[in-house]
């Protein structure tokens, strides 16, 4: 019978390294595929450099899942161009969301935080909430 132990321990550490890699790559898979990114990437997956006023490590809750000081967005005349820091990205590409492609803006507040909750796209892909303090300082 195969053990793990009976293997050199730098065979074992490559190994957990390769599988801590693989269930990560997983899990932020799952998640993009939750929250409604894997569906906008469809749509909005951008290849432009973003341009706009910078927002980094921003919180947001897209659909149910909550991205905690990990989210990049750039606000312009044209839309929002939202992405993930590079650690949770995969699965998850840039978006760029034009203005008339947002729906149902409104704003909500839980304890101190306000948000902007909006729904993206008609049939709606997905509801996201950001900070109001990023469409306060759309240019």
């Amino acid at each position: 019978m195969f053990e793990f132990s009976s293997l050199p321990v730098q065979l074992q550490i490559l190994a957990f390294i390769v599988f801590f890699i693989c269930i990560w790559c997983l899990v932020s898979l799952v998640l993009s595929l939750i929250s409604g990114w894997y569906r906008m990437a469809k749509i909005f997956r951008s290849v432009r450099k973003p341009e706009g006023k910078y927002f980094r490590w921003q919180s947001g809750i897209i659909w149910y899942v909550n991205y905690n000081n990990v989210l990049n967005i750039h606000v312009s005349e044209e839309g929002i161009f939202i992405s993930l820091i590079w650690l949770f990205s995969f699965g998850s590409p840039p978006l760029f969301i034009p203005w008339n492609d947002i729906y149902n803006l409104h704003e909500e507040q839980f304890l101190w935080m306000r948000y902007a909750v909006f729904t993206v796209g008609d049939p709606a892909l997905t509801t996201i909430k950001l900070p109001v303090a990023v469409f306060e300082g759309r240019e």
